[in-house]
């Protein structure tokens, strides 16, 4: 059984895109235009991860993708 770190490391490897919402679902998608798949983890504050470079930012509960100041402003 993987731990939230381990699983979110998992994710950015793996998947197209990924997010976790504050009810405790897992969403994610495999390719850009794949099915959104989501799997149910128990809900509770997470440390919250730079969606691009996966550093930690913060922590309570992630209902968006977020992303760190230097990746944000990479993205404009």
């Amino acid at each position: 059984m993987m731990n939230i770190y381990e699983l979110i490391r998992y994710m950015k490897d793996n998947v197209h895109e990924f997010w976790l919402e504050g009810n405790g679902n897992l969403n994610f998608r495999q390719s850009p235009l794949g099915t959104i798949k989501i799997l149910k983890i128990e809900p509770k504050h997470y440390d919250l991860i730079c969606n691009d470079c996966g550093i930690v930012i913060g922590h309570g509960f992630i209902t968006e993708k977020i992303f760190c100041k230097e990746c944000s402003d990479s993205r404009i």
